[in-house]
């Protein structure tokens, strides 16, 4: 019909009723083009404001990492200090201290000491979200790690009479940070005995599976409720579990366990209920994909 009308135009045999169509026919395609044509502009705009949006908050993120992490290390130096002093005047016989000044200086050392390890979270959580995890890979023996970790944990397990055991399979050294799978040992391993109760049993496995190592961290605990295991790997999880004996948590740990791991390329889980305890695993490729090491070969 619109060819039609144009056709006619063309050759003078509309009327002028037709003219009035063909008029409005064409007004109305010119405003469907303008309104296309803002409509694209309104895009571009919005596009060009959220790229804009976006550079700036990932500015102002790198700020905010570098001023946290200034700050945490400005505070770490002066806690240490008062750690390290506390313990000096705890441990020395020369002067004995009376009741009160021993209580007194028992809650600055505790104080310090978990304070010191909010501001090492705090500190990792930077460096994690700036990007600028470096990872010092080397060849070494995850089964003797782990063995060292669990002596270790065994004096907090001891102190609420929980057995510690472990199932280690032999595995060949491989290269993985040991600094850093230190960190993730002590949290899953602290982790399980802080959230058992007393005379409970906690077990640390490790097995190999298709080219990768597999650590497991069972527990007798109060387990975790299938709504709070998507919250679990969140910076501030906020979860309804407390400790059984009162200790401290930043609730970051295990969000730093994560990325550390996957930095290994392997993966963190939790298999866990409510009241039926968790087990927490994590694999380790037994090859280096991401990072580059050495062939040391510690003995």
């Amino acid at each position: 019909m619109n060819e039609q009308l144009l056709n006619e135009f063309k050759n003078g045999q509309l009327e002028s009723l037709q003219v009035s169509s063909l008029m409005t026919l064409l007004m109305e395609q010119w405003a469907k083009e303008k309104d296309h044509e803002i409509k694209q502009q309104l895009l571009r705009s919005t596009v060009l404001r959220y790229a804009d949006a976006e550079s700036q908050l990932a500015e102002l993120n790198r700020v905010k990492n570098r001023f946290i992490g200034l700050v945490a290390h400005d505070l770490r130096n002066p806690l240490v200090s008062i750690r390290g002093l506390s313990e000096i005047l705890l441990n020395d016989r020369s002067d004995p201290l009376s009741s009160q000044q021993r209580d007194f200086l028992t809650t600055i050392h505790s104080a310090s000491n978990s304070m010191i390890t909010l501001v090492n979270d705090i500190l990792d959580m930077a460096v994690m979200e700036s990007g600028n995890l470096k990872l010092q890979v080397r060849k070494d023996s995850l089964g003797r790690l782990i063995r060292e970790r669990v002596k270790v944990n065994g004096i907090l397990a001891r102190k609420k009479r929980i057995t510690l055991d472990q199932r280690l399979s032999r595995i060949p050294s491989f290269p993985f940070d040991r600094n850093r799978i230190s960190q993730v040992l002590d949290n899953l391993i602290g982790n399980a005995i802080k959230f058992s109760s007393e005379r409970a049993r906690v077990s640390v496995s490790l097995s190999r599976r298709n080219g990768t190592a597999i650590v497991s961290v069972s527990d007798e605990g109060m387990g975790i409720a299938r709504e709070d295991q998507s919250r679990l790997f969140m910076d501030f999880p906020g979860l309804r579990n407390e400790p059984t004996g009162g200790e401290k948590s930043t609730g970051m740990g295990l969000t730093i366990a994560r990325k550390i791991i996957e930095e290994h390329s392997g993966t963190l889980t939790v298999e866990s209920e409510a009241g039926l305890g968790s087990i927490f695993s994590f694999t380790l490729p037994l090859e280096v994909r991401r990072c580059q090491t050495t062939e040391e070969d510690p003995k």
